[in-house]
């Protein structure tokens, strides 16, 4: 799957900034991101994930990490996810890309 976003209450990134222009990141403003990102990729399935409910179910001071997934039929492989996002973030470097879409495996 692809990975689009995973981001705490009260998180900074100095990358992108919320509807307002902050770069500080709150409750709605990750909602706010995940549900532009869902329409945007209105052909895929798009989830909001608790980040505690799977895999290392990690944490910020025992509060989620949101994390928002994209999944397809399509992504068959790493390489396959990661040229994907390229297309998605044309005009971003493959190292800037890294925080805004990549690779990642969901585990139970």
């Amino acid at each position: 799957m692809a990975q689009m976003s995973s981001k705490y209450v009260g998180v900074t990134d100095p990358l992108m900034t919320t509807s307002a222009g902050s770069h500080t990141f709150y409750a709605v403003d990750i909602l706010a991101e995940h549900q532009e990102t869902k329409q945007r990729l209105a052909g895929y399935d798009v989830a909001l994930l608790d980040s505690r409910t799977y895999g290392k179910r990690s944490s910020h001071d025992g509060e989620p990490i949101w994390v928002t997934m994209v999944f397809s039929s399509s992504f068959t492989s790493e390489d396959a996810v990661n040229s994907w996002c390229g297309n998605q973030f044309p005009n971003r470097s493959a190292k800037d890309r890294t925080n805004l879409c990549m690779a990642n495996r969901m585990r139970s």
